[in-house]
């Protein structure tokens, strides 16, 4: 956890200097430069915005774990336990969501692809594809990048 959260705060000084660039009035004389910076910041916000979700779990957390822990009374234990357990579950979902955030980038990941569906290679079951290949591959591109087995 202490490396995700370096690997955060790398992330959080990159977007405040991007945000810094952006602001200077400078970088909009070369139209190329802002329009990388912008592109840069755009990758970087939902990072950001996950980041400070993330940290507000982990502190709600040390709440809960302190009312937990000072308070006698079962009712509201009771309450803080359902509650700790609950953001613990958030903690994980953020936790893989922030991984997958945090990888690189794939430079093939803007590009488009061409798809060629012929009947008759590739063994039986191609012809009813070929007749109406939409219905059957938009469900397939439509998939997120990084889910099913093999993505």
């Amino acid at each position: 956890m202490a490396d995700l959260l370096e690997k955060l705060q790398d992330v959080e000084a990159r977007f405040r200097e991007v945000e810094e660039a952006l602001s200077d009035p400078k970088v909009y004389e070369n139209p190329a430069e802002a329009q990388r910076l912008g592109k840069l910041r755009a990758e970087l916000l939902p990072i950001v915005e996950a980041t400070v979700t993330y940290r507000k779990i982990l502190e709600d957390l040390r709440s809960a774990q302190e009312l937990l822990e000072a308070d006698e009374e079962p009712e509201i234990a009771a309450l803080a336990k359902e509650e700790l357990d609950h953001l613990e579950e958030e903690k994980e979902r953020l936790e893989r969501r922030l991984k997958v955030l945090l990888l690189p980038k794939d430079p093939n990941d803007e590009k488009n692809t061409v798809v060629e569906i012929r009947a008759g290679t590739g063994g039986g079951g191609g012809g009813p594809l070929c007749g109406r290949p939409v219905p059957h591959v938009q469900p397939i591109c439509r998939k997120p990048r990084l889910e099913g087995g093999d993505r």
